[in-house]
């Protein structure tokens, strides 16, 4: 039958327990909870460095997105002087034209009017030796 009341053995089992407990204290439960709390501190301490880590990235991440902003910016700047560029020397280009094209144009009105008082000079010269002749074929004697 089994006996609950305390007995002679109940000073063995206690000094047993303690013993047990001393040496699982110092064997097992201070090393296990030594790891727990180095386990924690260099989780929180990941966790702070996490946290600097994303604070630095967002500001590089800004840093970069202001960059990228003042770079399409330039590029912008420079692609409208360009094409203000590009304009500018367009229109000379068509004036330089315009003027050789006038310049052509009135040389040869000049060369046309100076062919066309040739050929009117030939003409009349023409039209007196015609009319020469045909007084002389009709009057039968020579016109002077």
């Amino acid at each position: 039958m089994i006996d609950l009341y305390p007995n002679s053995t109940l000073l063995y089992q206690w000094l047993i327990f303690m013993a047990a407990l001393v040496v699982l204290n110092w064997g097992v439960f201070r090393p296990v909870l030594r790891l727990l709390r180095e386990r924690r501190q260099r989780t929180e301490g990941d966790e702070k460095r996490a946290a600097e880590f994303e604070g630095k990235i967002t500001d590089l991440k800004s840093q970069v997105d202001a960059g990228l902003e003042k770079a399409r910016h330039e590029g912008q700047e420079i692609i409208q002087h360009l094409r203000q560029e590009a304009e500018a020397s367009s229109q000379q280009t068509m004036e330089l034209a315009r003027q050789r094209m006038e310049a052509q144009l009135g040389q040869m009105r000049t060369d046309l009017e100076k062919a066309g008082k040739e050929a009117e000079l030939q003409l009349k010269q023409h039209a007196r030796k015609l009319a020469d002749e045909l007084g002389t074929n009709v009057l039968e004697r020579p016109v002077s």
